[in-house]
């Protein structure tokens, strides 16, 4: 049975990749042949020149600069809220206090960033000290917009630099520290030692960080910034209809936003690749255990990280209980108004996680060829799809879908208008690296002694595939799926392009956010807190789930492979 289930994943998996690899490059190559001059679809105003399209005016060098310098804002931000959770997640010791502190650090990240900023904004509008704070500090100042909106992403963002910069602090920032303490000083080995070792994490958060940034179109609104290049990019939606291809008329207009995104992703590759180089050191774990001041200050970094945390969860607790009706009421209203929104985007999550497990049980193999490319081609397909823009990836879906050709016309059914599948496809595209990152980084760390075992006692591929491998990879490709389809829970940007108007619902996020920019609302915040809790529990599993692998638990040998 178990061999029937991962041969069917399997298939499912490849046949996605394969999927969105000819859709990719088919909207690729017809934007290569149209070009930058786009044609219109139907007699109207002339269209514009190539030079036209591909020239950026004095506005649109105003918006590039406005996004750099809030992307920019958004990584030191990020870095500072991120230095307490890495002090702590270093130097957390058992399974129960890694899950808590990582399932609490990845929480904010799981969450739409709407929500995030909405907690933030009611504080900043309530008559308490906090309120008074942040209104001293600038907060409603006319022109401090975009620092507001810089610190805000930094509150989504800052699980990037934590969850990476902890990590690579145990596998290789402490034990070149103390090795370093043998010969020098405490300020050189940290300056000569410790810090280089995690130079490359750094560089990779940052790169990530940056890149999310620039692709973040739901907070800077909220705080009435429209003049980003990603606000922008969604209204050029309407204005690319009016032509015949717009996905290449939305890409070539791009270019400016793919440049920057591939130099983040660049930065962020080379950053990953000097930490791997560095994959053979001396795990934390095996240097000694930490001194009771470093348990003191670790202890104090951990409750200021869950102070971080759960801050958007105090916020809306407290405008709950002080609202006019009781919460009982506010919720149940606000699940009956978006009952359809709430369904559809909970059968679409589930469907991106299975499309995740899919994803990641396609590139286990079984160490028999040792120059199998596949996976690593897969990946670079996925990191392509996550830095290509949502717009243009929505975009290019909706082309793919509704242009179906294997549903007649007469059937009056279109994939994209009444069927979730482009919903679903487009979201398992931008978040699919994550399963197959989680599942090749755990199979970089697996020997391939026990398959080797099993091909001597003459099983199967298709055995040593089912009960070897899925066997050893359980964590990761659960873990995978689940953060899957938290983010498809969460996401705006292609949600908003590809929820179908003819099913049973939108996405719950997308309606909020519309919702949360009509100011303070009672049942805006219950929701809110609502959508919390799955970010929440999601966060939670996927901690747990590769604690446990780290620490060994998802690499047993198997009993029997018969």
């Amino acid at each position: 049975m178990l061999i029937h289930v991962v041969r069917l994943g399997r298939t499912a998996g490849w046949m996605l990749i394969l999927f969105l690899t000819c859709a990719i490059a088919f909207v690729l190559l017809r934007a290569a042949v149209t070009g930058p001059a786009p044609t219109l679809a139907r007699p109207g105003l002339p269209p514009p020149a190539a030079w036209e399209v591909l020239s950026l005016s004095a506005r649109d060098v105003r918006i590039i600069g406005k996004t750099l310098a809030i992307a920019g804002g958004a990584v030191v931000g990020s870095f500072l809220l991120a230095a307490p959770a890495v002090l702590a997640l270093a130097a957390a010791r058992g399974r129960l206090g890694r899950t808590l502190l990582y399932g609490l650090t990845a929480w904010p990240l799981l969450t739409p960033p709407s929500v995030i900023a909405y907690a933030w904004t009611l504080l900043a509008t309530q008559q308490s000290w906090a309120g008074h704070v942040l209104t001293a500090l600038g907060w409603h100042r006319t022109g401090a917009a975009p620092v507001v909106s810089a610190w805000l992403q930094a509150a989504w963002l800052w699980p990037i630099p934590a969850l990476i910069l902890s990590s690579a602090v145990r596998a290789w920032g402490l034990p070149a520290y103390r090795m370093a303490l043998l010969d020098a000083r405490p300020s050189v080995a940290l300056s000569r030692a410790g810090l280089p070792a995690v130079r490359g994490a750094g560089l990779a958060a940052a790169g990530i960080v940056f890149l999310l940034s620039i692709q973040d179109a739901a907070i800077p609104p909220i705080m009435l910034i429209q003049d980003t290049w990603s606000s922008d990019m969604l209204m050029e939606v309407t204005r690319a209809a009016r032509f015949a291809d717009s996905t290449s008329f939305l890409l070539w207009r791009s270019w400016p936003m793919i440049g920057l995104a591939a130099l983040a992703a660049g930065a962020a590759w080379l950053g990953w690749g000097r930490g791997w180089s560095r994959s053979g050191a001396t795990a934390a774990d095996e240097t000694g255990a930490s001194g009771p001041r470093m348990r003191g200050w670790s202890i104090a970094a951990a409750a200021l990280a869950f102070g971080v945390s759960v801050f958007p969860v105090i916020v809306f607790v407290g405008e709950v209980s002080s609202a006019d009706r009781p919460a009982r009421e506010l919720f149940g209203t606000g699940l009956t108004a978006h009952a359809r929104d709430f369904a559809a985007s909970l059968i679409v999550a589930a469907l991106a996680g299975l499309c995740g497990a899919a994803l990641a049980l396609a590139v286990i193999d079984t160490g028999a060829r040792p120059r199998n490319r596949r996976p690593r081609a897969a990946l670079a397909l996925f990191l392509l799809l996550a830095v290509m823009p949502p717009v243009i990836l929505g975009r290019a879906m909706i082309d793919v879908f509704d242009r179906a050709w294997f549903v007649p016309q007469r059937w009056h059914w279109s994939i994209y208008v009444d069927s979730p599948l482009a919903w679903t496809v487009g979201v398992a595209a931008r978040f699919g690296f994550l399963p197959i990152g989680l599942v090749l980084a755990a199979r970089r760390w697996l020997g391939d002694e026990t398959a080797e075992q099993a091909r001597v006692d003459r099983a199967t591929e298709d055995e040593i595939l089912a009960h070897v491998r899925a066997r050893q990879l359980v964590r990761p490709i659960v873990a995978g799926a689940l953060l899957t389809a938290c983010m498809a829970l969460a996401e705006l940007q292609v949600s908003s392009l590809l929820a179908p108007p003819g099913w049973i619902g939108g996405s719950l996020a997308v309606a909020l956010d519309q919702q949360i920019h009509f100011g303070r609302n009672a049942q805006v915040v219950a929701m809110s807190l609502l959508l919390t809790l799955p970010a929440m529990l999601g966060a939670m599993a996927v901690a747990w789930l590769m604690s446990g692998a780290a620490a060994g638990a998802a690499f047993k040998s198997p009993r029997s492979v018969r």
